[in-house]
């Protein structure tokens, strides 16, 4: 799947309950990603690892450049947010 890049200045921050945790999102290019992990900007590198393994992986990845931090984010539509694999990796970020 894409691999996408934003400015988080063109995003919009929110968050919201699901499963009975709070979850940070994100609405980005039109579309809505949840939060999986931040990476403070001298660790660029890893939030993209992660975001490629994610993308390798099938999964629609978005990593937002805010002031002070890179967020990788995942898709919150189709069919790919309903997998279990999916919910795991929320539960460990």
């Amino acid at each position: 799947m894409a691999l996408r890049l934003a400015n988080g200045s063109d995003c919009i921050f929110f968050q919201f309950w699901l499963d009975d945790r709070v979850h940070d999102g994100v609405n980005c290019q039109g579309e809505i990603f949840v939060k999986l992990q931040i990476f403070p900007l001298h660790r660029k590198d890893q939030a993209y690892e992660l975001g490629s393994q994610l993308s390798d992986e099938d999964y629609s990845v978005v990593i937002v450049r805010m002031l002070d931090a890179y967020m990788v984010g995942l898709a919150m539509q189709g069919e790919e947010w309903q997998q279990q694999g999916l919910q795991k990796l929320l539960q460990n970020a």
